[in-house]
């Protein structure tokens, strides 16, 4: 990727950033990480959550190889792979997203689906132990009433 074009994406609005993550990590089935030998980079926020930093290109992660970071390198993993390495985070009581990958708009029928694959993980796959899982839908393109309207739990009177 030449040097103009990536700092043209840099630029965009972060809605459209999100967008160009979507579909690069569909188009490509991979997404790039910070890693070393000991594994890769998880940061923390205020409440001690786990994030994993991805990128759609090397390119993009290449440019956070800088000061505490400085001995990291980038990492492709298969988007497959990814899924699959959240699985596994599973025994370390990390908090599980369930992700599907969508090109195009939110649509309702969307949400049937991620339900679907929430009910199961939680029936079957979910100890005890661990934090209940959280569905996110990746779409290029998103209407916020609908996405809000079809996601939101029924709540019992």
């Amino acid at each position: 990727m030449n040097v103009r074009k990536l700092q043209h994406i840099l630029q965009l609005p972060a809605a459209e950033r999100y967008g160009y993550l979507i579909r690069k990590a569909t188009d490509y089935r991979a997404l790039s990480l910070l890693g070393s030998a000991e594994g890769v980079i998880m940061l923390s926020d205020d409440s001690r959550s786990q994030i994993i930093t991805v990128w759609p290109k090397k390119e993009f992660a290449h440019l956070h190889l800088t000061s505490k970071w400085a001995g990291y390198q980038t990492e492709k993993m298969d988007l497959e792979d990814f899924l699959e390495w959240l699985d596994e985070l599973q025994t370390e009581m990390i908090q599980i997203v369930l992700v599907d990958l969508k090109i195009g708009a939110f649509s309702h029928a969307d949400a049937g689906p991620m339900n679907a694959y929430l009910h199961y993980y939680r029936k079957h796959e979910m100890s005890a132990s661990n934090n209940p899982p959280i569905g996110l839908i990746l779409c290029t393109q998103k209407n916020e009433s609908l996405v809000r309207y079809a996601t939101t739990r029924k709540r019992r009177p």
